[in-house]
């Protein structure tokens, strides 16, 4: 029985991005930050990021447990939870993790992490997410824990900055 034959470098074309974006953003608005937007026509397909989130002015409008969420241009189909706010009221400086949120002091720690993460990257999808509709766009926004709405960050501000990697399709 013969082997079976796979495409050309198929499982290279996803293993290495063709598709690497640096992101320096800020979330300043009811409305979600767009982070990737393909060329038109064309599907994203994630396959990692390294993306830090950090107040950068006081959220007002925040509270306990709302969480920045990375998606494919709906909230109902989330790519990742890149940061969650332990504190009632994050002030600037503090780091949002999906983890733990860190103090103000933790910001230069945290830029030196994300610099060394480059190489190991802290996230990967095995096989990647693909878009679910071509001309959608990865979006970043802070989110109400209970309703899951997007939270108008009032006069507060995120900062989101690292990079996100795949292909577009």
């Amino acid at each position: 029985m013969p082997s079976p034959q796979l495409r050309d470098n198929y499982y290279q074309s996803l293993a290495w991005p063709s598709v690497v974006k640096s992101v320096l953003a800020l979330h300043d608005a009811a409305a979600a930050k767009d982070i990737w937007t393909p060329a038109t026509g064309k599907k994203f397909r994630v396959l990692g990021w390294d993306l830090q989130v950090m107040v950068n002015v006081t959220l007002q409008a925040a509270a306990a447990g709302d969480y920045v969420l990375m998606y494919d241009e709906v909230v109902t189909k989330p790519i990742a939870v890149l940061g969650i706010v332990q504190d009632g009221l994050p002030v600037a400086g503090s780091i949002l993790s999906s983890s733990a949120q860190t103090g103000v002091g933790a910001f230069a720690q945290a830029v030196t992490e994300m610099g060394a993460n480059i190489l190991a990257p802290s996230h990967t999808i095995p096989g990647g997410y693909l878009s679910s509709a071509a001309n959608n766009d990865v979006k970043v926004a802070l989110l109400v824990a209970a309703t899951g709405a997007v939270v108008d960050v009032g006069s507060g501000e995120l900062r989101i900055a690292g990079l996100i990697w795949g292909h577009e399709e």
